[in-house]
């Protein structure tokens, strides 16, 4: 064809052999990962340090090693390679790094993190050769890889980037303000012209004796559509031009029907896994050997509806891909009931190692799973709430809400959400949202504590009195479990401080005592809630002004947490215990516990605590 993807590779050809060879870049959108945070951003830096579809991790991590080393100082080599592994699904343990313990405490941090990381890695290649980042079906993307793009293009960064991004005209739908702050030149790709396509026709077709007025009437029949004119030429050498019908679809739907039984039937498998599939997975919604599929799929290459892909996502199967998304949209039309092959490509994928969530999220919602379906759009929410996507977060929720059956991970959703209007300022709809997901929730795990914390911010802060009353009266039933370690009864801990503060009258000094009391409890055989408990009685008091026990209680805190990991929560309640030294009129104590916060929080890059 001469569409968007043949125009790139065209030009790419010519880069490439150019005075300053370029190293290339290269993305993909896909309908079922459209949206997905950081799906093309991943693929962008897989790309660049050379990393394959069913690397192991480890084989990942060192990829970006390798790749950085000679371009990065030694300083910077490990923070670049810990948090660039964050974006393309290859993590390091919290354990294995202070800074990457930190982060994954703070979202803002992480966020943060990550994006410097992306910048700073692509800036150094850029330096020894220049990049170009090819992106096709851009309208397949995701919000967070556009903002990325976008701060790498930014001057200041003075890398050398030629962006290349190819989509249909939707694009300009789901992303109205591309790039708008930078020099962006659109080209719009018209049909060929009666005259190219009587060439196209010609010259694909020579020797050929043609039909009556096929090239008279090629451009008018085909609007000039490259993949249109394919179709035409084809069915000139098979026979069949005078069946051919009026749109692509429907020719490729024609040239469906005409395979074998067995291939047609693997081919509308293959459409439900979307653009890429795989030999085994077409194999298990079939019922069938994997040898017969193989054939199968062989003949489908021999056909050009697919192409055999060369490494595979998961390692030791066969991957393929659609010609085109042309090709796969044909295909997936002709299902009549797609529901059930959804969700029996869910599972499997599932038993693969598929690791994108909203992979997951959309088979089996399309299934009719919804407890499933929740669950992974759950764990896709948490993962854009962490890379501070907001909007992401509130569409991922918005499309399994309704659907999602009563439980626990209804109550995930429910609490991202909430905490997404929190910090939208929208603090009557996350006191609802905050109160639905505490009725869904485990209670006193983990997420309840942030719901209840949630809660009782949003009440306090409409002044909804009626509603501090309510849940005052949660956390004096509270009674702990082991769930989820005792440092997570911080979120109890914050609770307080808003109910106090709207005027929970003579309840407050009760909410803080019996949060001592709770947190001592877990305490007696959980290291974690002894965080928790100091910060409790230091907020008692502060309330009843006794400096000096503030200080003692957050400096106890600060040790506890540092002892179970929480450099965060340690850091937090450190500057809190410097500022009340100054209080208490040890000054010199004070400015020196204020001076060593400041150091460690630049440090793990926390300066905005």
């Amino acid at each position: 064809g001469i569409g968007k993807s043949r125009l790139a590779y065209e030009l790419i050809s010519v880069l490439e052999v150019g005075v300053a060879r370029p190293l290339v870049l290269s993305a993909r959108g896909d309908p079922v990962t459209a949206g997905a945070p950081f799906a093309l951003v991943a693929q962008l830096i897989k790309s660049a340090v050379g990393v394959a579809e069913g690397d192991p991790v480890r084989t990942q991590r060192r990829r970006i090693r390798r790749a950085l080393a000679p371009h990065v100082s030694a300083g910077n080599l490990e923070r670049l390679t810990i948090f660039l592994a964050e974006l393309i699904g290859a993590p390091f343990d919290a354990s294995y790094s202070e800074a990457l313990r930190v982060a994954r405490q703070d979202p803002a941090l992480m966020s943060q993190q990550t994006r410097r990381a992306w910048i700073e890695a692509l800036v150094a290649l850029s330096r020894a050769r220049p990049l170009v980042l090819w992106i096709d079906d851009l309208q397949w993307g995701d919000l967070a890889s556009v903002r990325y793009v976008d701060a790498l293009l930014d001057p200041v960064e003075e890398a050398r980037v030629f962006v290349l991004a190819g989509g249909r005209p939707e694009v300009q739908r789901r992303f109205p303000a591309l790039w708008s702050q930078r020099t962006v030149v659109r080209v719009p790709l018209a049909g060929l012209s009666a005259a190219e396509c009587r060439a196209f026709v010609t010259q694909a077709l020579a020797g050929r004796e043609l039909p009556e007025g096929l090239l008279d009437d090629a451009e008018e029949r085909t609007q000039g559509s490259p993949l249109f004119l394919e179709e035409l030429v084809r069915a000139v050498d098979e026979g069949t031009f005078d069946e051919l019908p009026a749109t692509i679809t429907a020719i490729i739907q024609a040239r469906l029907q005409a395979l074998d039984y067995d291939a047609r039937q693997a081919l509308r498998a293959a459409s439900v896994f979307g653009q890429v599939f795989w030999l085994e997975g077409v194999a298990a919604l079939r019922g069938g050997e994997g040898g017969d599929v193989g054939e199968w799929l062989d003949a489908l290459v021999t056909q050009e509806l697919v192409v055999r892909r060369r490494s595979s996502q998961f390692p030791g199967m066969v991957e393929y891909t659609f010609r085109n998304a042309t090709t796969r949209e044909a295909v997936y039309a002709t299902l009549s009931e797609a529901g059930p092959a959804h969700a029996a490509a869910g599972r499997w994928l599932a038993r693969s190692g598929e690791r994108t969530p909203l992979v997951l999220a959309d088979h089996f919602r399309r299934g009719g799973e919804f407890g499933e379906a929740a669950r992974y759009y759950a764990d896709a929410a948490d993962l854009a709430f962490a890379r501070q996507e907001y909007e992401a977060v509130l569409s991922l929720v918005a499309q399994i809400i309704d659907d999602a059956p009563s439980g626990e991970a209804r109550g995930r959703l429910l609490l991202r959400r909430a905490e997404v209007q929190a910090v939208q300022g929208r603090h009557h709809e996350a006191g609802d949202s905050a109160h639905a997901a505490l009725e869904e929730l485990p209670e006193t795990s983990p997420r309840w504590c942030s719901a209840i914390g949630e809660a009782a911010l949003a009440a306090a802060r409409v002044g909804d009195m009626a509603r501090v009353v309510e849940v005052t009266e949660w956390i004096a039933r509270f009674e702990p479990t082991a769930e989820g370690g005792g440092e997570n009864l911080l979120g109890l801990v914050g609770a307080a401080v808003p109910l106090a503060a709207a005027g929970a009258g003579s309840a407050a000094a009760g909410i803080f005592d019996r949060i001592v009391e709770v947190t001592a409890k877990v305490a007696e055989t959980d290291p974690g809630a002894l965080g928790p408990m100091h910060s409790a009685r230091a907020l008692k008091a502060i309330g009843e002004g006794a400096v000096g026990t503030v200080y003692a209680e957050m400096s106890a805190a600060v040790h506890a947490f540092e002892a179970v990991g929480s450099v965060r929560n340690a850091l937090e309640l450190s500057s809190g215990a410097g500022f009340f030294c100054l209080e208490l009129g040890l000054l010199e104590r004070g400015e020196a516990l204020l001076r060593e916060t400041i150091r460690r929080t630049q440090e793990a890059g926390l300066e905005h605590l």
